[in-house]
């Protein structure tokens, strides 16, 4: 029982220092529930628990009666732009961002020079969201037809939102594209370009939305703002108007 005695006493400062962590950590808890454990063996968890507690930790249940210390690392939280689309407002339009890690370059479409909407410029691939889809949907559904079947390996990821002129436009997604190599069929009358991100930023041809967004991920932003030259150059006469009343 002396044995024992000391090896319980042992235990106290390890066992204090970790639930110290566990509470000093934001949004941390501790929940705790005893049941008969030796000393010995209950020195050797609290020991290791003061190793362990680098994560944020968080209650997970506290059982009434008899049990365990619950100890749990909190999920990792999302940084970036949220993915759950079930909370977010929808856009009309989804596009991916196509890069091939093999040459460091991005997939681009060349729009023909009869395209309803940005005719003849380079963009990202994407299109129209259509009724009841999701922004995952739609991007896999646009490269599919528009690559001739092809798809990523893995689920893009949104990436950017891109605004123009305050209003929600379209969701960026990204995801690793096909190789140089890889043999894809272009829609009919459409073509696919790769290019090195500073060339492409570089290139007239590229569409302004689409060079707004990345440049916004290139600085690694979440949102792109896009304003139309004529709201520019309302805005800017307005704040001539300012100055001349001031």
């Amino acid at each position: 029982r002396a044995e024992e005695g000391r090896a319980f006493h042992g235990c106290c400062m390890p066992l204090a220092a970790a639930i110290a962590i566990a509470l000093s950590t934001p949004g941390a808890g501790v929940a705790i529930a005893w049941r008969p454990i030796r000393p010995a063996s209950l020195y050797l968890s609290s020991a290791g628990l003061l190793l362990s507690t680098r994560a944020a930790i968080r209650v997970e249940h506290l059982r009434s009666g008899r049990g365990e210390m619950q100890l749990q690392p909190r999920p990792s939280a999302h940084h970036g732009t949220s993915t759950d689309e079930t909370s977010d407002p929808l856009p009309t339009y989804c596009c991916c961002i196509l890069r091939c890690t093999e040459t460091n370059r991005l997939l681009v479409e060349v729009r023909p020079s009869t395209a309803a909407r940005a005719a003849g410029k380079l963009t990202c691939f994407g299109g129209k969201r259509e009724s009841g889809e999701s922004g995952v949907e739609c991007v896999l559904r646009e490269l599919r037809e528009e690559l001739g079947g092809w798809q990523p390996a893995y689920t893009p990821r949104r990436a950017v939102d891109l605004h123009v002129d305050g209003h929600l436009v379209a969701w960026f997604f990204e995801a690793e594209g096909p190789s140089a190599k890889t043999p894809l069929n272009f829609e009919v009358g459409r073509d696919g370009l790769w290019l090195p991100l500073q060339d492409l930023l570089n290139d007239s041809r590229l569409s302004p939305w689409h060079a707004a967004v990345l440049r916004a991920h290139s600085e690694g932003a979440r949102v792109a703002n896009f304003v139309s030259p004529d709201r520019r150059d309302e805005h800017a006469s307005e704040q001539a108007h300012d100055r001349t009343a001031d």
